[in-house]
């Protein structure tokens, strides 16, 4: 540290100890009244609670099997860079990390969609997905490779 920094350190640590300073124009500074001006200011808490309405109980039954989920996903994934003319595509494995979905039905799912026949036939140029593989054995990539390697698709480490 430089002799001038360690002069500014000594002279804010003199400042502080004896709780404000005096201005250049002879003014008298106190940190105190600083600090409670700055605390006026600021909305240190918010306003008092909220009324919630309370609601009826709502008997509410969702199914979703993996496969309807998993197929309605990639649909929702594919559909996006579709209607805005994109040629390229880049997607993750979707519901392979923390979802925790088989990583073959991931990959079939996304495979069907482009597929000779489906509704995104002719779409896309290049696909690549994004597939981080952490599992033991490589299974996520073993089975997007098995999905994709059936189509002529070039699968990578």
């Amino acid at each position: 540290m430089s002799a001038r920094l360690r002069g500014i350190a000594r002279a804010t640590e003199r400042i502080v100890a004896a709780g404000g300073s005096r201005a250049s124009d002879g003014r008298e500074v106190s940190l105190t009244a600083a600090v409670e001006a700055a605390r006026a200011g600021t909305r240190t808490r918010g306003p008092g609670p909220v009324d919630v309405p309370a609601a009826p109980p709502v008997d509410l039954r969702v199914d979703v099997t993996g496969a309807s989920s998993l197929e309605a996903r990639a649909e929702r994934v594919l559909e996006t860079p579709a209607a805005h003319g994109c040629r390229r595509l880049a997607p993750g494995a979707w519901g392979c990390g923390v979802f925790r979905n088989d990583p073959a039905q991931v990959a079939e799912a996304f495979r069907a969609r482009p597929a000779a026949g489906g509704r995104f036939e002719h779409r896309f140029t290049h696909v690549v997905f994004g597939a981080p593989d952490r599992t033991p054995g490589g299974t996520v990539r073993a089975a997007f490779g098995h999905a994709f390697g059936r189509t002529g698709a070039q699968v990578q480490p």
